[in-house]
């Protein structure tokens, strides 16, 4: 069996007060799906749930990957871990419930499910480690440079977003890469003595992964910071929406990328609503280890 990594992403623009029920996310038609984690974004603790395989719910009541430190400081997570994994069919549904306590609308909500693909043994290409090797930690760096702030794409549900494609990652020729995290944040660089630069800030960005076939790892692109993550505050960085900080997102399973192979994103942005955005430019940094045949 090959496993290759899988992030279904279900948006939901707006949530009216009492929330909705029975927003179908439909998967693909290539391979099952097991999932593994589940993280939201602006849902906040009002909570959602959702239908397992058997269509049961999968858990008793509403509920949160919110955390509370106990003083009532609420602070995003990495997501809710689904043990034991559930395997959803070939063109299955996951069916979510999304709660709203409130009197007004929750906007731009997305909830993220997360895992694999499992495709049979030659389904599909797929690497593997050579039987002798060793290893070496190793991060390729991509540096995109000033994305704008908006543009006519429709390809963000929700957003009129700028669009930045075919961002390439190049794996060197000496060896293979495992890729096992990902990480991404702005800079703003000052020359001594001159003047400073616009401040390199985001908020609404996101990015979708694809190999060198054009298979998406992803159904639609998802949020920098629930995809790669960021060590510094993202934009505005609302308490719901911002990554957790110094925690890179994790691919499990890893992508092993052979020697000069290739790996491919898009980047779309939408900071438009926000007061003194500029482009920006951020440095994608993809994590793992170098894998040497011996």
């Amino acid at each position: 069996m090959i496993e290759r990594h899988q992030d279904y992403q279900l948006s939901v623009l707006s949530v009216p007060p009492g929330g909705v029920l029975n927003v179908p996310l439909k998967l693909d038609t290539d391979a099952p799906f097991a999932l593994r984690l589940v993280k939201s974004r602006n849902i906040g603790v009002a909570g959602w749930r959702f239908r397992t395989p058997r269509d049961l719910y999968q858990s008793p009541g509403f509920r949160t990957d919110i955390i509370d430190d106990g003083t009532g400081n609420l602070f995003p997570s990495r997501g809710v871990q689904i043990y034991p994994q559930l395997i959803y069919p070939v063109n299955g549904t996951i069916v979510v419930d999304i709660a709203n306590p409130t009197n007004t609308p929750l906007t731009n909500c997305r909830l993220l499910f997360r895992g694999s693909k499992l495709f049979p043994d030659g389904a599909i290409p797929a690497a593997a480690y050579p039987s002798r090797l060793s290893t070496n930690a190793f991060t390729y760096q991509v540096i995109v440079p000033s994305i704008p702030i908006t543009g006519n794409s429709q390809a963000v549900p929700g957003l009129n977003s700028s669009a930045t494609l075919n961002n390439i990652l190049n794996i060197r020729s000496d060896s293979d890469f495992a890729l096992r995290y990902l990480a991404a944040d702005p800079f703003a660089m000052v020359v001594d003595g001159g003047a400073a630069p616009p401040p390199q800030w985001f908020t609404e960005v996101y990015v979708r992964l694809y190999d060198e076939s054009r298979k998406y790892y992803s159904n639609e692109p998802i949020h920098i910071d629930d995809l790669f993550s960021t060590g510094s505050i993202s934009g505005l960085g609302f308490p719901n929406n911002s990554a957790n900080f110094f925690f890179p997102g994790l691919l499990t399973p890893e992508i092993y990328l052979e020697k000069e192979q290739a790996l491919y994103f898009d980047i779309y942005r939408d900071d438009s609503a926000f007061a003194n955005q500029f482009p920006v430019n951020i440095y994608f940094r993809f994590q793992g280890a170098k894998v040497f045949s011996r």
